[in-house]
């Protein structure tokens, strides 16, 4: 990995457009892998917000469902070092957590057995792991964008 930024706010403080301008001032070719699922009609808005401000010729992985898992994300990861991208922009790995937390099936035996907590630790451990060793493996410029949540607007 070339370089790792972790940019850090409350939500719409910027921190994303913030992220686009550090990518453009960065050399070479971009690309964004957008986390946000459309949920409700002011997420739908935003989202077309992000769009329409990122420029055309970076390469935009949409993350659908299917790709909330290890081999999804390392595929994504993997695709992006072949085209011959520089910098990848990761907005927002809160988003990417709760989808990832939210999409793990819970097994009833394992709610009864008080196991669910450390079985989704295990699950996001395991993810985040298996992210930060394929961009690792990238030699990427990798933006992080994250909420803190307390500091909204």
């Amino acid at each position: 990995m070339a370089r790792i930024y972790f940019l850090i706010g409350g939500a719409r403080s910027g921190k994303s457009s913030y992220g686009e301008e550090l990518a453009k001032s960065l050399y070479g070719r971009v690309a964004y892998i957008a986390t946000s699922k459309i949920t409700d009609e002011e997420m739908e808005k935003r989202i077309l917000y992000h769009r329409k401000r990122r420029p055309k010729n970076w390469k935009t992985y949409e993350i659908a469902d299917k790709n909330i898992d290890k081999q999804g994300i390392k595929k994504i990861i993997k695709s992006i070092s072949k085209e011959n991208i520089n910098t990848v922009i990761i907005d927002c790995i809160t988003n990417l957590l709760f989808r990832i937390i939210h999409n793990y099936k819970l097994d009833s035996i394992k709610i009864i057995r008080n196991e669910v907590e450390r079985a989704l630790d295990m699950e996001v451990i395991s993810f985040f792991k298996s992210l930060l060793e394929e961009l690792e493996k990238s030699k990427l410029n990798v933006i992080i964008i994250s909420n803190e949540i307390g500091l909204g607007v």
